[in-house]
């Protein structure tokens, strides 16, 4: 996106551009991570996973710019996780 700066400091953004669909599946298969592990890594619950996977849902905008950097430095996210739980109120152990 292609952005520049007016007088009082505020960004115009010149242009948007539209990031490709993640292929969560491929992504999660790929570091041959489990449901579990790879929802719990994200932080998110474990339905939103499968919809995503199984194609009934799509990853909003973050969440897309999240799945592409994990497809390209997976360990991002494990050095940023506290190992605990996702906030999930569906997670289950």
């Amino acid at each position: 996106m292609g952005s520049s700066c007016n007088k009082k400091g505020n960004i115009k953004v010149s242009r948007i551009t539209e990031s490709a669909e993640p292929d969560v599946l491929a992504i999660r298969k790929d570091y041959k991570m489990s449901q579990r592990a790879f929802f719990s890594l994200l932080g998110i619950c474990k339905a939103t996973l499968q919809n995503w996977e199984q194609g009934r849902r799509k990853p909003q905008d973050p969440a897309k710019v999240l799945h592409h950097i994990v497809a390209k430095y997976p360990k991002v996210l494990v050095e940023l996780n506290d190992g605990g739980p996702s906030h999930c109120p569906h997670y289950v152990v």
